[in-house]
């Protein structure tokens, strides 16, 4: 057993350590920290896809790595070891913490061990293509598997690597009512709605504004800010699209700050009833893909094959029963700024009363996996992370 599997082994008991119920993080407070306690769940996942003896796969030749990953359609795999192995290089003092976004790991060390050992196709893809190059399929999946060992406690964001957000979000933390969390997918925001709602003199809050979904990182970094104000529990109150993807962004955002160990209710402000007849009738329509699924149940087709996208469509109209039944995909620019702002200023009065009764659609905790399940009647496949 050479230096690295031995620390690598060093470095398995640690994370089996956290097993522990009782396991605390070390340091002076550890209950400023975030949950870092894996469950049987966690840990059965790394150990059941993450070969946890294997040497150093970044050493090997490409005639030993095809040998030592025989299997036909292993590249996943080989990109989840890598990450792993990166990790574990990291806390050896044999690799530079990354400093940057997640795409420097491809950047700095995963494109050139792809190439160097003919991983990727060699496939031309001209840019404003809408066809993904093999390139851009190999970044996505680099980022679907880091976000599945952060899913799972395995690391942070903010650890070992250091990566640090993309600008696409900027927040505050309130100064009096930090555990009321404004959230919008819209930047444009910032200065009307998040400005203001930081700014109030007696009932500042909690703003974020984004581009589209934040990122694990930027959630992580602000949960981390929470946890050390001593904040626990969170009233979260979004502005965001009514569609499939602001739907799945309300949930993704509902869902994240749960798993790091707040207790969350999540409440989406753009109802059906601040739109009109004529936002409906003028925003895309889902009809032919809501369709198609119809005609899947009443005709069963065993070859059928919905893409991730049309299942995304399919569930959040099954669950949001869209516009009055239309499956419409409404932005919330279409709202005027006083429905708007009488929403939100709603929102915060209820806050405010004991037994308050807000004006919203509560976020159910089960959403994400709903979102992206396969609908009856289509073939099981496991869904790509697609809006990670």
């Amino acid at each position: 057993m050479d230096a690295f599997q031995k620390f690598q082994a060093q470095v398995v008991e640690q994370v089996r350590e956290r097993l522990n119920p009782n396991w605390k993080p070390p340091g002076d407070h550890p209950e400023l920290e975030l949950p870092f306690n894996l469950s049987n769940a966690d840990w059965q996942w790394l150990d059941r896809n993450v070969p946890l003896d294997l040497p150093c796969i970044l050493e090997m030749s490409t005639k030993q790595l095809h040998a030592t990953f025989p299997q036909k359609n292993s590249r996943t795999r080989i990109i989840r070891t890598f990450i792993w192995q990166c990790w574990i290089l990291i806390q050896m003092g044999k690799m530079r913490p990354l400093k940057g976004t997640l795409r420097s790991l491809w950047y700095r060390e995963l494109e050139g061990f792809m190439r160097t050992h003919q991983l990727i196709k060699a496939d031309i893809v001209l840019r404003g293509s809408d066809v993904d190059s093999d390139e851009d399929r190999i970044i996505e999946t680099m980022r679907e598997q880091i976000a599945l060992f952060v899913d799972h406690r395995i690391f942070r964001y903010s650890g070992a690597f250091q990566f640090v957000p993309m600008f696409n979000s900027k927040y505050y933390i309130g100064k009096d009512r930090r555990g009321w969390f404004f959230f919008t997918e819209k930047v444009g925001l910032w200065d009307t709605i998040c400005q203001e709602l930081y700014d109030h003199k007696d009932l500042s809050c909690s703003v974020m504004a984004s581009q589209g979904e934040p990122s694990g990182l930027t959630m992580e970094r602000m949960g981390i800010e929470l946890r050390k104000l001593k904040v626990k529990t969170l009233t979260q109150f979004t502005f965001s699209d009514r569609d499939p993807w602001g739907w799945w962004i309300d949930a993704s955002l509902d869902a994240f700050m749960r798993r790091l160990g707040f207790d969350v209710q999540t409440w989406r402000l753009t109802t059906e009833d601040l739109f009109t007849e004529a936002d409906a009738n003028g925003s895309k329509d889902f009809t032919p893909i809501i369709e198609k699924f119809k005609k899947q149940e009443e005709h069963p087709d065993p070859k059928f094959r919905a893409t991730s996208k049309e299942k995304l469509i399919y569930n959040w109209f099954k669950i949001s029963n869209g516009w009055r039944g239309r499956p419409v995909a409404l932005h919330c620019d279409k709202i005027t700024e006083e429905a708007r702002d009488a929403r939100i200023q709603k929102f915060i009065k209820e806050l405010q009363k004991k037994d308050p009764h807000f004006p919203g659609t509560l976020v159910k905790a089960d959403e994400p996996t709903r979102l992206l399940e396969a609908p009856p009647l289509c073939a099981p496949k496991s869904l790509r992370r697609m809006f990670r």
